[in-house]
């Protein structure tokens, strides 16, 4: 059972990066092609995504139009931390997803532009590592599921 938990693991994490990319680049066209501020195209987005995104951007929309003296960074972490607290990725990659806000918000359309599309970068490579690993880990953790489960019958018996 050990090893079929951590085979899902795997695969709920690459699921999980997937849907953050997709966020990524609906987040830069927005930005890019509605030139809208940040409360609009998070109000845009969020049509778009499905929870946990959606509620998180929502939170953000509605902090930055109710407390308008608090910065964008700690909006954006804050609400990540409160939103995505439940997501199957790795605690580097929920670091480098709150580090966007640190750019995201104080910046001119082109280097938010280009602060998402680091980002989206950083992801395609988390994404390209864990598949490079994840046919042989998966492989590895249901035969130790396997494995282990003959051994307790074998113990069993």
């Amino acid at each position: 059972m050990e090893g079929t938990r951590h085979a899902h693991k795997i695969r709920e994490e690459y699921e999980e990066l997937q849907k953050i990319r997709y966020l990524i680049s609906l987040l830069k066209s927005e930005i890019c092609y509605a030139r809208s501020s940040l409360e609009e195209v998070f109000a845009s987005v969020a049509e778009k995504c499905e929870d946990p995104y959606r509620n998180w951007l929502l939170m953000m929309r509605n902090e930055m139009r109710c407390k308008k003296e608090k910065r964008f960074v700690k909006i954006w972490q804050e609400s990540a931390d409160v939103c995505l607290v439940g997501l199957m990725i790795s605690r580097k990659e929920k670091e480098n997803l709150k580090e966007v806000g640190a750019r995201l918000g104080n910046l001119d359309l082109k280097m938010q532009i280009r602060s998402l599309e680091l980002y989206e970068e950083k992801v395609e490579e988390s994404l390209r590592q864990i598949q490079k690993q994840m046919y042989t880990k998966m492989r590895l953790y249901y035969l130790m599921g396997i494995m282990g489960g003959i051994l307790t019958v074998v113990l069993l018996i």
